[in-house]
């Protein structure tokens, strides 16, 4: 009921459902800072395998070079590992193959290897 939580759903359906490149699902995810382990619904996108924007379980630096070249409407896309990679860190979750790919297409950016998205 909460207005913010309204707004903050149709941002996020605007912008991840515009090429329906996911599944929209309900799952109950457990809280991490409540004690009594509560689960609550939770909106999730899920990657839909057969949309032609899927690009199959990569191998981290070719994943990284994909990161490095990637622009959209939004930004970049290492822009956007990394701030994926810093909420996840916020949250306690050490995802370390995100870490990984975020660390390999920051040395091709370092090497001048990324897109120049203007």
């Amino acid at each position: 009921a909460d207005p913010a939580a309204a707004a903050a759903r149709a941002y996020l359906w605007e912008r991840e459902m515009a090429t329906l490149a996911y599944a929209a699902r309900t799952l109950n995810v457990r809280l991490l800072d409540d004690a009594t382990g509560r689960r609550v619904p939770a909106l999730v996108f899920v990657s839909r395998r057969d949309h032609p924007q899927y690009c199959g379980d990569l191998a981290p630096d070719a994943a990284a070079r994909l990161v490095a070249q990637g622009c959209g409407d939004y930004g970049t896309a290492l822009d956007y590992l990394r701030e994926t990679v810093r909420h996840l860190d916020d949250f306690g979750v050490r995802d370390g193959p995100l870490h990984r790919i975020l660390a390999l297409a920051e040395r091709l950016a370092a090497a001048g290897r990324t897109m120049d998205c203007s």
